[in-house]
Formats: C-alpha cells, sequence, structure tokens
C-alpha cells in the first residue's frame, strides 16, 4: 500500500521519480525501490515527508484517503504567512480531487475572487 500511495503523492507534485527523490535527499534508486514496493521506507524517511510535505503516515499507508495532516503547524504561504486550518483545508482539498474537480475549484475561486475581492481594479488569475 505504502508503495501505491507514495507514488500517488509524488505524482500529485508533478515530479519524476529522480526529481523526488533528490528533492528529498534519498538516493534515486532507494526511493524507486520505496515507490516500487521492494523495500519499506524507515521511520526517518517517513518523518522527513511530513516535515517537508505535511504528508500524513495514515495517508501513505492507506489509513485514510486524506493526504495532509492537518496538524502541520508551519505550513506557510509564499509571503511567509502561516496558513490557517481553512486554507490548508483548500490545499488538501485542490490535491486530493481529481485533475477535473481541480479544474472546477480553480474556476470558482477565480469567480469568487472577481466577484469579492475589495479592489475591483486589480486583476487576479488563480489558475
Amino acid at each position: 500500500m505504502v508503495a501505491q500511495t507514495l507514488k500517488k503523492f509524488r505524482e500529485s507534485l508533478g515530479l519524476s521519480q529522480k526529481e523526488f527523490a533528490k528533492k528529498i535527499n534519498v538516493n534515486a534508486t532507494t526511493y524507486n525501490n520505496y515507490e516500487n514496493g521492494i523495500r519499506e521506507p524507515k521511520s526517518d524517511f517517513l518523518i522527513s515527508l511530513y516535515k517537508k510535505y505535511g504528508v500524513s503516515s495514515d495517508y501513505l499507508y492507506g489509513n485514510t484517503d486524506i493526504m495532509y495532516s492537518t496538524a502541520k503547524k508551519n505550513a506557510t504561504f509564499s509571503d511567509g504567512n502561516e496558513l490557517d486550518k481553512n486554507e490548508q483545508s483548500l490545499i488538501s482539498t485542490y490535491r486530493n480531487i481529481t485533475p477535473k474537480g481541480q479544474k472546477v475549484l480553480l474556476e470558482t475561486a477565480e469567480t469568487l475572487y472577481n466577484n469579492f475581492h475589495s479592489d475591483d481594479n486589480v486583476s487576479h488569475n488563480v489558475g
């Protein structure tokens, strides 16, 4: 089960096995073995995934469909501000739905932004 969910998580980030292994400081062959079910990831590997991405070990082991832990405290936006629980929930939802659902969510967000943004002169494209 870990192999399948690990692959799904990596693909949700849009990374190849080699790119992902480099980002998480793991030998590419070792990561390939994890994803192909040849070896089970060690706990320090799972902890590093949680610390870097907030992905829960419960998700990786198939105990839940929720990919991201809402307990992760240090998730931040590009401006350096921490994401609140609602913002983290939106991101988690986006990452856990189909590409078609993601497109609909982005279009809906764009519409909401355009209708409710406080500065009508600013254009913002979320997709």
